[in-house]
Formats: structure tokens, sequence, C-alpha cells
């Protein structure tokens, strides 16, 4: 590996990278993939469905199938809470409602949205979703419901687009309700299976979208940390680590105060080490919304420049790498991500055992079925 190398992967554009931008882009990572930004971000939300959908084999949101059942609730229990409307869950089974027509549908879901009543819920949406009727924080619950609540009373319409399915959609971005109506026998109910589905969908397209985000923030924070060289170290390096040793700034996050420069990963990666994420001393990866992330110190022949180790006396010299994979394989994402020095994320589906095969690649080395999803301009 040669100095030229060296000098390339830190990049004479490293300053346009680092700083503000980095930290911008790492917040809005962590914001892509909040389950609750949906209402109020309508746009958002068919994005999310499209990726997500996509990604699964379905195309969208309109897919039936996919993942068994029971990976579609506990992923349902983590995202339906906007339609949450009390704190604890039904004991009783109920028999779904059905409605005369969709219009009449939807007032119902307002009403019991608007009632606290959880067997209310229930009947509208059906017992499927009795283990999201409530999150386990009834201050969220409400703030949820709310929001709900008043993007409906601005605005709200029934998309009927697709055949035989109508859409509930609220406020002036018409935000999409997850759950269609659809008629049956000249009635018409919510269709708790296609709901659970979609959100399916929606959490798998905001975890990678925002995975998306996080890889580019990586190659950010790299180049600035190479350009800071915050420990005065004789020899330029890359960080090779997240979160530096207490005390240190030998990673790409370390904890500031006052008017001091925030670290390269700033402030949108301490309010995720706020939430618990990334600690320091943990053996375990956690994943940071549905993905787990590690680095790589080395790349190979299909990288640009061939295959060459990044490490030379102890230091990352030679460039950077990372790689991120779905914590759990078609419920918090599909794709497996990475991206190196050059700022080109590439993303593959490596099937439902992601979680070996992601563990097993140990270089930056993406061939032809490797798909490029982004690149810092």
């Amino acid at each position: 590996m040669g100095g030229s190398q060296t000098r390339d992967a830190s990049g004479s554009q490293s300053r346009d990278y680092g700083g503000s931008q980095s930290r911008d882009r790492s917040s809005s990572a962590s914001r892509s993939s909040d389950a609750f930004s949906g209402v109020g971000n309508g746009a958002g939300a068919r994005q999310q469905s499209s990726r997500g959908g996509a990604s699964r084999g379905g195309g969208g949101r309109r897919r039936r199938g996919g993942c068994e059942e029971t990976i579609q609730m506990r992923v349902l229990v983590a995202l339906l809470i906007m339609v949450a409307a009390t704190q604890a869950a039904c004991s009783r089974s109920v028999q779904q409602k059905d409605f005369a027509s969709a219009e009449e549908a939807a007032q119902a879901l307002v009403a019991a949205a608007q009632s606290d009543d959880t067997r209310a819920l229930l009947e509208v949406l059906g017992q499927e979703a009795e283990p999201v009727v409530g999150s386990g924080d009834p201050v969220q619950d409400k703030n949820s419901r709310q929001r709900f609540l008043q993007a409906y009373a601005t605005a709200h319409a029934l998309d009927t687009s697709v055949e035989g399915v109508t859409t509930l959609e609220v406020g002036t971005d018409k935000w999409p309700f997850p759950f269609p109506i659809v008629q049956r026998d000249g009635r018409w109910r919510f269709d708790s299976t296609a709901g659970v589905e979609e959100i399916v969908n929606r959490r798998v397209g905001a975890n990678e979208l925002a995975t998306i985000q996080s890889c580019l923030a990586f190659v950010d924070a790299e180049r600035e940390y190479y350009v800071r060289n915050a420990q005065q170290d004789s020899l330029l390096h890359f960080a090779q680590k997240l979160v530096s040793t207490e005390g240190q700034k030998d990673g790409l996050y370390w904890p500031t105060a006052g008017d001091e420069e925030p670290s390269p990963l700033g402030e949108g990666f301490a309010q995720a080490r706020s939430e618990g994420y990334f600690e320091e001393g943990i053996t375990k990866a956690t994943p940071y919304h549905g993905y787990v992330y590690r680095l790589l110190k080395a790349q190979g022949p299909n990288a640009a420049g061939g295959a060459y180790d990044y490490m030379v006396r102890d230091k990352m010299l030679g460039g950077f790498a990372l790689i991120a994979s779905p914590a759990e394989y078609g419920s918090t994402g599909v794709m497996t991500f990475v991206v190196n020095h050059d700022g080109v994320v590439f993303s593959k589906d490596l099937g439902p055992d992601t979680a070996k095969a992601a563990l097993s690649i140990e270089a930056f080395d993406p061939d032809q079925s490797w798909t490029r999803e982004a690149a810092i301009e």
C-alpha cells in the first residue's frame, strides 16, 4: 500500500465533508427511522413503504405474504402506536365490526381513537391489533393519538385508486393510514393482515433509508477525524472505533461540553448514546434502529485500488470501511450495506442467514452482485 492511497483515502475534500454536514446526516438518520414520523410526513411514509416493499420482494404497499405472522406482529407492536388509544391490552376476544361504507369505517376508527377504549379499537381494527393498542408509555400513546386526530381534523380523504381497496389519508400531506379498508360481501372493514404487512414494509423501508444516511455520516466523520487529528498524533490516521475510549479521542465520538467543538459524529450520535446505543465496553453489538454496524479494516479485489489492508503499524492509514446488516432479517431490514472511504454505499440481500453471512465479511469487496445505493457528491 503506497502513500498516495493513504492521501486519497482521506481525500483533499475531507474538509468539505466533515463538520456540520456529518452531524446533520447522522441526526437525520436517527429521525428517519422513527416509526411515528408517519403522521405529518405522507411523502416519507410512501417512500418508506416503497423501499420496504421492494426490499422484501413485494414492490409496495399491497404486497401480501412474506414474513411469518410472528415477525409481523413483533414489528407491529413497535410501529402502530399512532392508533393506540389505551395503555393495556384487551383480555377478551372481540368480534371485528364491518360497516355499510368505507366512510363509516373511517369515522368509527376516529371515534375509537378518541374514546381511550381498547375494546372499541379492537372492534374496528380486528383482534390481530390487540398487541398494539398500547405501547407501555401512556404519554407517548396520548401524543401519538392526538397527532393522528389533529391531522384527521385538518384534512382527510379516502383514496380509491387501488381497485377494491380504500385508504384513509389524513393531514394536508395525505398521510396514508396503514390499514386499508376493504369490501367483503357488500360490507366494509379494515384489513388487519394487509395493515400488518404495510407496517412491516414501512419499518424496513425507514430503517434501510436511515442506514444509508448513517453510512454516509460515517464517511463524513472519518474524513473529519483524519483532518482534525484531535489527539495530535504525529501520523495522520482514521479512527478504528465508533466510540472513543473514556478520556481519549481515539474514536469518532467523544463527549463534549459547553462551547467545545463536537466530535466528528456529533450531536445526533450523542443522542443515540443517551438512548443506550453504542455503549463502550459492550462486547455484543447493539442494533441501532434495526441495524448492526461493524468497521472493516481491509478491502478486496473488487474495490477501487484492489485488495490491501488499511492497517499500517497499528494505525488505520490506508482507508476505512463499514458494514451494516439487519438485526432481524425481514423484520428490521433486508439489505446489508457497505461503504468505504470513496463514499459510495452498496447494498445486497444476503438472504435469511444474513447474520452469519455478514459476520463472514472481513473486507470491503462489493462485486457486481451489489447495488449502488448512494454516494457523497
